[in-house]
């Protein structure tokens, strides 16, 4: 016996407004080496990793909700609210001795260690606006166009946001590298 449709198993899940279903327990599992990659990439402490692998499965629990019906690429709608999910879930993070890489991809800021509160900081400069544009590209790593269709705005206005974005955060990431 063949494994239902992903679309079949989306639209189940919706129908039902417990998250504990057959169907939605069904999709986390296909997703689970998702949430894996996306821990992993973010902390070498194992702990840290099981919470960030629940936050990016609540994530999908989301986006499951989120999804309109009959819309094609789930997966990568998925994967940014699986990793926005988790995003929220460390910036919620006060604690300078957060077990997190910085150096790991997720950052994409080539600095030197900087602590967690500082980038948090970093991102505190930003408008919400700058901020959505700052995730999706550095760590959703989507294209300017994938954003610009998020936001409704055109690919210039996006590279322009991030001109701006990069405006705003060299002084703060260059004392933070003095430092």
């Amino acid at each position: 016996m063949s494994e239902p449709s992903l679309d079949y198993l989306i639209a189940t899940a919706q129908a039902d407004p417990a998250d504990d279903t057959v169907a939605m327990n069904d999709i986390i599992r296909r997703f689970e080496p998702l949430v894996q990659t996306i821990s992993r990439s973010l902390s070498t402490d194992p702990h840290v990793r099981q919470d960030l692998a629940q936050e990016a499965r609540l994530g999908l629990v989301k986006a499951v909700r989120a999804h309109r019906p009959g819309t094609s690429g789930f997966p990568s709608y998925a994967r940014r609210y699986m990793r926005g999910a988790v995003l929220r879930f460390v910036g919620s993070y006060t604690s300078r001795e957060a077990a997190l890489d910085p150096k790991d991809e997720f950052w994409a800021i080539p600095v030197t260690p900087v602590a967690l509160t500082e980038i948090t900081d970093v991102f505190a400069v930003l408008t919400p606006d700058q901020r959505r544009v700052a995730i999706a590209r550095y760590v959703g790593n989507d294209r300017m166009t994938e954003i610009a269709t998020d936001l409704g705005t055109s690919p210039s206005a996006v590279s322009q946001r991030l001109r701006t974005i990069h405006r705003a955060l060299r002084p703060i990431l260059a004392a933070a590298v003095a430092a």
